[in-house]
């Protein structure tokens, strides 16, 4: 998240000094995806000049670029982050379907630690024990479980991205970026209220009418 931050802030407030700070202790899931949509927004949404510019083999670094964490690192990428803590949930769990020698719903399913490695399922009331490779894949399947679909995190609509913003008020991107470098409009890392986007709009409006 700090690397996100400062890459949000680089490209929003190129000709400011800037010191971005990780994620706040206590913060939960759904307010630090949040954030990091936020800053991504910024950075997607200039994106375009970014690609023109010396800036993209630095952005590609942040993002892509691979350290060995056994030793320490000046900062952590984006690909760190994934390796190190996989998308996917590989925690044991408990499976539903009953062992097939006991009966009991005691067969503890432990997905693979890394790739190439099987999943295991043993069950801990009797002697059951098999793996996602044994008698041609069918325990996989018969242990396999139907993941819920994925509900959206919950999100203020009023707070938009600098996209949706140039959007909302017919402008563009550019132009809105231009209120922020100005101050006249401000946000929180890369969101930006409604009602304060619209103020702004009707006030260039209002000027231009007057000129």
């Amino acid at each position: 998240m700090k690397t996100l931050r400062e890459w949000a802030l680089r490209v929003q407030f190129p000709d400011q000094g800037w010191r971005a700070m990780g994620l706040e202790a206590g913060i939960d899931a759904a307010a630090a995806y949040d954030d990091a949509a936020g800053c991504a927004d910024v950075i997607l949404a200039d994106f375009e000049r970014l690609v023109n510019t010396v800036d993209v083999k630095l952005l590609g670094d942040a993002v892509l670029t691979r350290h060995d964490l056994r030793a320490p690192v000046p900062w952590w990428s984006v690909a760190d982050g994934l390796a190190r803590w996989s998308l996917e949930d590989n925690r044991a769990r408990w499976a539903t379907t009953p062992c097939p020698d006991c009966g009991s719903k005691t067969v503890l399913v432990m997905p693979p630690r890394r790739v190439g490695m099987s999943a295991r399922y043993a069950c801990k009331s009797c002697a059951f024990d098999k793996t996602d490779r044994d008698d041609g894949g069918f325990w996989a399947e018969a242990f396999a479980e139907e993941i819920p679909e994925a509900k959206p995190l919950p999100h203020d609509p009023r707070r938009l991205t600098l996209t949706q913003a140039a959007k909302l008020v017919g402008r563009t991107t550019g132009t809105v970026r231009g209120w922020v470098k100005s101050g006249d409009l401000t946000g929180e890392m890369g969101r930006y209220w409604e009602a304060d986007v619209q103020a702004v709009a009707a006030q260039r409006r209002g000027e231009g009418v007057a000129a």
